[in-house]
């Protein structure tokens, strides 16, 4: 199972995300490894539906093949719910339990996809043709995003530290800039006492 573990992290790193790789450096680098390893798992757990789906898809009726597409447009729908998770806002203590939850997400939204595939491959193999490269585009630009946004992990929480230390040190600058004597221009806070920098 190693080998075939490796060989997907491979595939994902050149044909996913290679333009990534290319700029990454040290800690994005790092973290871009984490998350391919992530997709991959996920990739390799979605399996785990095809053969439920073609026992229920093939063998259990109407009834089973309507609940193996109704649930597998839901569980992509829910799927994509990781757009609106971004890692930016997320404090980076929290990082390794929104690794488990997009894993999770994107599990459920790759399943429905294959359950989907499935669905058309045993009851209307042609639509693969337009259903294939629709699934491709859109697994590559969700796993590109989810990547992406990775590489922002705890920027609104650096950004909300750095503003509250410039809070902190903005009298103790203004009190020096007041004692060697830099005058106040314009730009600064409405008193104009500020001098701007």
């Amino acid at each position: 199972m190693g080998f075939i573990f490796q060989a997907v992290e491979s595939v994902l790193r050149a044909f996913i995300f290679a333009p990534l790789y290319r700029t990454a450096e040290g800690d994005d680098k790092s973290a871009l490894d984490e998350n391919t390893t992530k997709h991959a798992r996920a990739l390799l757990k979605c399996l785990a539906v095809i053969p439920g789906s073609v026992v229920a898809i093939y063998y259990g009726g109407e009834k089973a093949s309507d609940i193996v597409l109704y649930v597998s447009l839901a569980a992509q729908i829910a799927g994509l719910a990781w757009f609106v998770i971004s890692f930016a806002a997320l404090p980076q203590r929290h990082l390794n339990a929104a690794m488990g939850v997009t894993e999770a997400m994107f599990c459920a939204f790759l399943s429905g996809v294959f359950a989907i595939m499935i669905f058309a491959l045993l009851r209307a193999t042609f639509s693969l043709l337009v259903i294939m490269p629709i699934y491709w585009w859109l697994y590559k630009s969700a796993a590109m995003y989810d990547s992406a946004d990775l590489l922002k992990a705890g920027k609104d929480e650096q950004e909300m530290l750095a503003a509250r230390a410039i809070q902190r040190l903005e009298p103790l600058f203004i009190r020096w800039a007041q004692h060697a004597g830099v005058p106040p221009t314009k730009g600064g806070a409405d008193d104009g006492t500020h001098p701007t920098v």
